[in-house]
């Protein structure tokens, strides 16, 4: 009896700590999506977490045109080899946030990353309280947060922008380039960009 207890109170402490690993922040927003408090591969929200290459479910530290595996696909091969659906989102086996996270957690869409940047939802502000440079992302109809970290991007061996600049990958592609939308977060602006999905970039996801 008493070892039974034992295993039971092991597994809820380790069903507790998966939980506090995914929390789900409620931003108030119309869509009624929220996002996580972590990026991929961070435990607190001002770690980096893991870099990906866009379209990819596996972390890496070398990042080139030649180990991607998205780098120069048209829309219409990413489309023919299941990448994308017909909207241009990743489907779930190559969004890393479902792949690595499970249940309804996923990439955000560009249109999700237009709703949290809408200053009508939310407010953005260039924070240095954490352990790293960053913004804080604060809902303006229920004044729950979250913190991006200024993380920069990878290329080859190289990092770019790191305490300037952070960007977290979208699951949306660029139609008319070889890039992907990405959520572009500085000390001077937020906003959505573009970039060449050979590069190593933060993931920060969503769920219902």
């Amino acid at each position: 009896m008493k070892r039974h207890l034992v295993i039971c109170l092991f597994l809820l402490s380790v069903i507790g700590l998966t939980a506090q690993e995914h929390v789900a922040v409620d931003l108030g927003l119309p869509s009624g999506l929220k996002w996580a408090s972590c990026n991929i591969g961070a435990s607190v929200p001002d770690s980096y977490g893991d870099f990906f290459a866009w379209g990819e479910t596996a972390p890496r530290k070398v990042f080139t045109n030649k180990n991607s595996k998205t780098h120069g696909m048209s829309f219409n091969k990413l489309l023919e080899s299941g990448v994308i659906d017909q909207n241009g989102n990743l489907t779930p086996e190559y969004d890393a946030a479902h792949v690595m996270w499970g249940g309804d957690w996923r990439m955000p869409t560009k249109e999700e990353i237009k709703e949290l940047l809408d200053p009508k939802n939310c407010t953005c502000t260039w924070s240095t309280e954490y352990s790293v440079k960053g913004c804080v992302i604060r809902s303006k109809t229920n004044g729950n947060t979250i913190f991006i970290p200024v993380s920069g991007s990878r290329y080859d061996s190289s990092i770019f922008s790191e305490g300037y600049r952070g960007f977290c990958w979208s699951a949306s592609v660029n139609p008319n380039s070889t890039r992907a939308y990405t959520l572009s977060i500085g000390s001077g602006n937020h906003n959505l960009a573009s970039d060449y999905r050979s590069y190593g970039m933060n993931i920060r996801p969503v769920t219902k």
